[in-house]
C-alpha cells in the first residue's frame, strides 16, 4: 500500500505514446491529447500538505526514458532517491496487540545493506504501462544493445497551459512515486511500514530563513526525517486502534431486533424497518436482481469477432503470425442504467388496501422521471468493486490503483474529509481513473539480485459443477494439443526477450504447461527464469519484453501489426498491459493487466457534472490454427464473467441499501419509486 506524502512525492502521467498514428473513435475513453509529440508530465506534491504548493514539468519523452533517468540515470548524476534515505519500522504484528515500545523510536531506523528486510520492494514508482506503449518499446530495443540512456529535455515548470491542453481521462501510462508505504505480510500477519527522507546527499533544501546557527540544508534533512517518524507512529497507532474496532465490530449487530410473540406465545424477532411499515399496502418479496450481466455491451458482436477469428486463420494460414491474441473489450456506462433497465415498458400496478389500481400516466411520468436519479446513487466508490473483486475472485496479482487527484469519482463518506482539502486538487491534470485488477498472471518480476521472471497463462476453462466434474474439466485442458501450443509458442517468445538482457546460459524453463486454479477459472501457467546482464536496469527488462507475448502472439512485431488492424485500430488503454512497482534498488514486480475493471467517470454529463462511472473489461484469447471459432468467443466471455459479475453485484447491493429492507421487501412503499422497481424485476 504506497501513497505519495513525503518530500519526494510526484504523480507522472504519460500521453501521445502513439505520436498520433493511432486514429481513435471519438467516444472512446483511452483517447490521447490532440498532440503529435510525446509528453512525460511530472507534478510535485512537496510533502502533500494541502497548503503546499505544486510545481509540473512537461518532458518530450517517453515514459520508460523517463523512468530510466530518475532511477538509473547513467550520466553520474546519482538516482532520485537512495537506500540510505529510507527509514523502516520492523514490524507491527497484526496478530497481536501492539504496545508502546512497538511505536517508539527505537524500532524506527535508517536503513542499511546489513538489515534484513523479508521482501525486495523499497517504495519508488507505483502505476501501469498502457497496451500501447508498445510503440515505444519496439523503437527503444535499438538502445539496449549499447545501453544508452535517452535523456527528455525538460520543457519547463508550467502550470495554466497544461489545462489548457489537458490530459486525457485515461493517459497511455501513469505512475506515483511512493515514498510513504505500508507492507503487510499475509503469511505472518506483520506489517512494514517504509518511508523516505532527504538526506545530506539530497539537492533540495528548506526555502525559508533560519536564525539557527545550523545550515538550511541541515534544517530541511532534520526537518524531513521528524516528519517521517511521525507519520510511522500514527500509522503504527492507527492499526493499533483498527484492530480494537475490529474486534468490537464483531461483537455488536448492525441492524436492532425487536422481539415480539406470536399467536402461540412463541417469542420471534424482527427488523425495526420492517415494523415500521404503514399496514395498508401489500407488499411483495423483492429477490430478484434489478441489474444483470447484460448491461454491458461489447465493442463488437459476436459476429464481428467470430469473422475477425476467420481472418486470424487466414493470416496463419498464410504464414504471417503463428498465434495471434484477438481481444475486445464490454462496457458499461452506469448513468445509462436507468434509462435501460428501469424505464416501465408496462402499466404499473400497485395493490393498495387489497385492490389493485392501474397508475395515472401523470403518475408514470413521475415515476420515470425518479427512476432516472438512480444514476447518482450507482455513481459508487470504484474501491468497492475492488473489495468485491477481491473477496469473490482471489488472484495472487490483483491490485488496486487510483489517479483520481481532482476526485471526480466518488469516495466513501469517511474518506470526503481528508480528500477535499488534499493538495492533490491543485494539479494541472484532468486525469482520473481507477483500475481493479483480480489478476493470476505476473508478467516480469526482477529481484534485487537480478533474477528475472514471467509466468504467461495460456489455456483456460470454467470450474466444474462437483469434484468429478472439476476434475474432469482440469484434465482436458491439461491434455489440450491446441492449449500445449500455445504455451510452447509463447515460452519461445519470452525466451527470445529474455536473450536480449539476461546472461547467456541463465535462461531456463523451469514448469510448463503447469495448472493452476481459481474460483471460477482453472489455467495453464509456465514459468521462464534469467539472470540479468550487469549494468542491465528493470527498465531494460520493461523495453525488451513489453507487451507481455500472452497478450500479442507470435512473432510480436508483425502480429501486433495484424491486431491493430483486426482491432479497428482502437487502443486497448490499461488492458494487457501490467501494472505493479519499479523500486529504486532495481527490484520490479509487473502483472499483466487482464481480469481486470478500468474505471473513469462517466461520459454522459448531467448540469455541471457527471453521475455514473464508465466501465471497461477487456478480455481475449489467443488463435491459433486449431481455434474454434465458437470455443474462443465462449473463453473470451468466460474471462470477463468474475469481473462483470462482481461490478453487477455490487450495483444491486446499492441499490437494496437504498430502497430494499433485509427482510427483502421494499422500503418507502409510498414512493413511486418503490413500485417501479418491484414491477421492473418483473419485466
Amino acid at each position: 500500500m504506497g501513497s505519495m506524502g513525503g518530500p519526494y512525492a510526484h504523480l507522472v502521467e504519460y500521453i501521445g505514446a502513439a505520436s498520433g498514428s493511432a486514429e481513435e473513435d471519438k467516444n472512446n475513453t483511452f483517447r490521447s491529447v490532440e498532440a503529435a509529440k510525446k509528453e512525460v508530465r511530472v507534478h510535485f506534491c512537496h510533502n502533500g500538505s494541502p497548503s503546499a504548493e505544486t510545481t509540473s514539468y512537461v518532458y518530450e519523452t517517453d515514459v520508460l526514458s523517463y523512468l530510466r533517468e530518475k532511477l538509473f540515470p547513467c550520466d553520474g548524476s546519482g538516482p532520485l532517491v537512495a537506500e540510505e534515505e529510507i527509514y523502516v519500522v520492523n514490524s507491527i504484528c497484526l496478530n497481536d496487540t501492539i504496545i508502546n515500545s512497538k511505536c517508539s523510536k527505537s524500532n524506527i531506523i535508517a536503513y542499511d545493506s546489513t538489515y534484513t528486510i523479508p521482501f525486495d520492494y523499497r517504495g519508488g514508482y507505483v502505476g501501469f504501462l498502457g497496451y500501447e506503449v508498445r510503440h515505444d518499446t519496439l523503437r527503444l530495443l535499438n538502445n539496449i544493445t549499447s545501453h544508452a540512456s535517452i535523456v527528455g529535455r525538460r520543457v519547463g515548470s508550467v502550470d495554466e497551459s497544461l489545462l489548457k491542453h489537458s490530459s486525457a481521462l485515461i493517459p497511455d501510462a501513469a505512475f506515483i512515486f511512493t515514498d510513504q508505504s505500508i507492507v503487510c505480510d499475509h503469511c505472518s500477519g506483520d506489517v512494514y511500514l517504509l518511508g523516505y527522507a532527504l538526506s545530506s546527499r539530497s539537492v533540495i533544501v528548506s526555502t525559508t530563513a533560519s536564525s539557527s546557527a545550523a545550515s538550511p540544508n541541515d534544517l530541511a534533512v532534520s526537518d524531513s526525517v521528524s516528519s517521517v517518524i511521525s507519520w510511522m507512529r500514527t500509522v503504527a497507532e492507527t492499526i493499533q486502534n483498527l484492530q480494537q474496532s475490529v474486534s468490537f465490530s464483531n461483537a455488536t449487530t448492525a441492524i436492532p431486533l425487536q422481539q415480539t410473540s406470536d399467536n402461540n406465545g412463541n417469542c420471534t424477532s424482527s427488523r425495526t424497518d420492517d415494523l415500521a411499515r404503514p399496514r395498508n399496502i401489500s407488499y411483495q418479496r423483492y429477490d430478484q436482481e434489478v441489474i444483470s450481466t447484460d448491461v454491458f455491451a461489447p465493442l463488437c458482436a459476436k459476429t464481428v469477432y467470430t469473422d475477425n477469428i476467420s481472418r486470424c486463420h487466414e493470416y496463419i494460414r498464410l504464414g504471417e503470425s503463428y498465434e495471434l491474441c484477438l481481444t475486445t473489450q464490454l462496457v458499461l456506462d452506469t448513468a445509462t442504467i436507468s434509462t435501460i433497465n428501469f424505464t416501465p415498458q408496462m402499466n404499473l400496478t400497485c395493490a393498495i388496501n387489497g385492490e389493485t389500481s392501474s397508475l395515472s400516466k401523470h403518475t408514470q411520468t413521475q415515476v420515470t422521471e425518479k427512476i432516472t436519479s438512480l444514476q447518482e446513487y450507482l455513481n459508487i466508490d470504484p474501491y468497492s468493486i475492488y473489495e468485491e473483486l477481491r473477496n469473490s475472485n482471489p488472484a495472487p496479482f490483483a491490485s488496486f490503483l487510483r489517479l483520481d487527484p481532482a476526485w471526480q469519482m466518488p469516495v466513501d463518506r469517511k474518506a470526503i474529509r481528508t480528500s477535499q482539502n488534499s493538495v492533490f486538487n491543485k494539479l494541472p491534470t484532468s486525469m482520473s481513473l481507477a483500475v481493479c485488477s483480480s489478476s493470476p498472471e505476473r508478467f516480469l518480476s526482477l529481484s534485487s539480485k537480478g533474477i528475472l521472471e514471467s509466468k504467461p497463462i495460456k489455456g483456460t476453462c470454467p470450474r466444474g459443477v462437483g469434484s468429478k466434474h472439476d476434475k474432469e474439466l482440469a484434465t482436458a485442458l491439461q491434455r489440450s494439443e491446441k492449449n500445449a501450443a500455445e504455451n510452447l509458442m509463447i515460452v519461445d517468445l519470452i525466451r527470445n526477450d529474455f536473450g536480449r538482457i539476461c546472461k547467456v546460459g541463465s535462461i531456463s524453463v523451469p514448469s510448463f504447461c503447469e495448472l493452476e486454479s481459481f474460483s471460477s477459472v482453472h489455467q495453464l501457467v509456465s514459468t521462464i527464469l534469467g539472470e540479468l546482464k550487469d549494468g542491465y536496469s528493470a527498465i531494460d527488462a520493461l523495453v525488451a519484453a513489453f507487451p507481455g507475448g500472452s497478450m500479442t502472439g507470435a512473432p510480436k512485431k508483425r502480429t501486433m501489426e495484424l491486431l491493430h488492424d483486426l482491432e479497428e485500430k482502437k487502443p486497448r488503454g490499461p488492458y494487457s498491459g501490467c501494472m505493479g512497482y519499479i523500486s529504486p534498488n532495481n527490484a520490479m514486480d509487473m502483472n499483466i493487466v487482464i481480469r481486470t475493471a478500468v474505471i473513469s467517470p462517466s461520459s454522459c454529463v448531467s448540469g455541471s457534472r457527471t453521475n455514473g462511472l464508465k466501465i471497461h473489461v477487456g478480455a481475449g484469447g489467443a488463435i491459433t490454427a486449431l481455434s474454434d471459432k465458437d470455443d474462443e468467443y465462449e473463453e473470451m466471455i468466460l474471462k470477463t464473467r468474475a469481473v462483470v459479475s462482481a461490478i453487477t453485484r455490487v450495483l444491486n447491493r446499492v441499490l437494496k441499501e437504498k430502497y430494499i429492507s433485509p427482510s427483502g421487501h421494499l422500503l418507502d412503499p409510498s414512493d413511486d419509486i418503490a413500485i417501479a422497481l418491484s414491477c421492473s424485476s418483473r419485466n
